[in-house]
């Protein structure tokens, strides 16, 4: 178990060293938004969610295993050169050992009601992709009532045209459906 979790860091760490693209030429302005995608693994699960355009709330929720680590994976790409990227998770007693990484830099943006973390660039110097990599370890599930975990991701180029992932999930010890990750309605 430790040895993947190890893994799963090394790779994030690799991947948030060679993910981000700085834009080459000049920045360049279009009607085409950005592309979002959202990967969330553990508890044996691996679910992305991906969306273009005005965004997504998928039709279901995200069954969250307690006294689990999760990993997160948010990508947003965008050839015209991108902005900014806003990734927002519940701050709750749901998550613990909460931890983001950015390329470039992600900034934590002090909220009372959640995990902020943004990456934002001037238009001198755009990016064609952002990445954020880390990973949360859920908290044991309080007497049969579930607890919520939900994220955001926000992926906006300087049309601005943007892109957003709206993603719900609940902290169970054993799941409503019999199975833990995402399920639809």
């Amino acid at each position: 178990m430790k040895k993947n979790i190890y893994l799963a860091l090394c790779f994030a760490l690799i991947s948030v060293l060679f993910f981000s693209c700085r834009k080459e030429t000049a920045l360049t302005i279009d009607r085409v938004p950005p592309k979002v995608t959202f990967r969330i693994q553990g508890g044996g699960n691996d679910n992305t969610f991906e969306a273009t355009g005005a965004g997504m709330s998928p039709s279901g929720s995200y069954y969250f295993k307690e006294n689990t680590r999760y990993t997160i994976t948010v990508t947003v790409s965008d050839t015209s050169g991108l902005g900014q990227l806003i990734f927002k998770t519940t701050k709750s007693a749901a998550i613990t050992d909460y931890n983001i990484t950015g390329a470039p830099t992600a900034v934590l943006i002090d909220n009372p009601t959640d995990y902020q973390h943004n990456i934002t660039v001037g238009r001198e110097e755009p990016y064609t992709s952002f990445l954020m990599t880390g990973s949360f370890l859920t908290a044991t599930a309080g007497f049969g009532v579930p607890q919520d975990i939900r994220f955001s991701v926000l992926g906006r180029d300087y049309l601005p045209n943007q892109t957003t992932i709206y993603l719900n999930g609940e902290l169970h010890s054993q799941p409503p459906s019999g199975s833990f990750g995402w399920n639809p309605f």
